[in-house]
């Protein structure tokens, strides 16, 4: 078996490159959601989940402990 080591940062320095809010409502929210204006509508997206799709680390720096854990490897 694989060991997979993980290891906090205590830091991350960079800058988002591409990303989108998901928010998922249920039909009754999504009719309220229509008869919103467009301001009203991007606030409630505001409460959505941001999605990370594209980040640039530029430096970080390594936490003082890690963890190794069993991993299996998917061939």
């Amino acid at each position: 078996m694989a060991k997979k080591i993980i290891c906090n940062c205590e830091y991350v320095q960079g800058f988002l490159r591409n990303g989108h809010i998901e928010l998922i409502l249920n039909d009754e929210e999504y009719k309220e959601f229509k008869s919103l204006s467009l301001e009203e509508q991007f606030e409630w997206i505001r409460e959505g989940n941001l999605i990370i799709d594209s980040y640039r680390v530029e430096d970080y720096e390594l936490g003082d402990t890690f963890t190794v854990k069993d991993y299996e490897i998917q061939e």
